[in-house]
């Protein structure tokens, strides 16, 4: 399970990852794929996602490697 912080964000949130995470999507409630960040540090522990851009609701952070996904897990978002 991923635990993105700070909960809620506002303007970034950071997401820890699994050590052989590639890919970090974000969804909104209806399952929209709405940001993508790629992770170009395999040794970063945790991936950064800005957030101002979103509306404020409930978003699902998929965590995945070659197209298998790892992790998941929730972030609020509120502006």
């Amino acid at each position: 399970v991923l635990l993105p912080h700070p909960q809620p964000a506002n303007d970034r949130a950071w997401v820890p990852v699994p050590g052989s995470t590639t890919d970090l999507d974000l969804f909104d409630a209806t399952g929209q794929h709405v940001r993508s960040v790629v992770r170009t540090d395999p040794t970063a522990s945790h991936l950064m996602v800005t957030t101002d851009a979103l509306p404020s609701g409930l978003y699902l952070v998929r965590a995945s490697a070659r197209g298998q996904v790892l992790a998941h897990g929730r972030l609020i978002v509120t502006h």
